[in-house]
């Protein structure tokens, strides 16, 4: 029995698990892909991954958490997720977690192509002198409920 109750209407789902990588793309030789695959637990199998590739050309992602530091419920660092030890004793707790209010997530895109004579930067700023175009994006969203 659950240990609340659940309003008018309410549905309890199944959870979806997901990993979220770069890797070779399956589909355009010689380009790199954001994919996503699906974790399912079988029985008799064990783990599978369904693979699907999001977007072609991603090189890069970073994941940034925004945490709120001093308590006013605004973000005042990015941080990867290897630098949330927020009070520095070595290990990394549900607590620090619950201040995280926001998360960034930057793609760094690549052309298919080389234009040969063009020099790119990298995301850092980073000249490259292989010829194809860079682009990076970034999205941050804001964790419901905290904040």
């Amino acid at each position: 029995s659950l240990a609340w109750e659940l309003g008018p209407g309410s549905k309890i789902r199944p959870v979806r698990r997901y990993l979220y990588y770069i890797s070779d793309s399956a589909v355009y030789s010689g380009l790199t892909a954001l994919v996503r695959a699906q974790v399912t637990l079988n029985d008799r199998k064990g783990v599978l991954l369904r693979r699907q590739e999001l977007a072609h050309g991603v090189e890069q992602m970073k994941v940034l958490y925004g945490v709120d530091i001093d308590g006013d419920k605004d973000v005042n660092q990015y941080r990867p997720a290897d630098q949330m030890d927020l009070n520095e004793d070595g290990v990394v707790t549900a607590f620090e977690w619950s201040k995280v209010l926001a998360v960034k997530i930057q793609l760094r895109f690549r052309s298919e192509r080389s234009l040969r004579k063009r020099r790119g930067l990298t995301a850092d700023k980073t000249a490259v002198n292989d010829g194809f175009i860079r682009r990076q994006i970034s999205k941050t969203v804001q964790i419901r409920n905290r904040g």
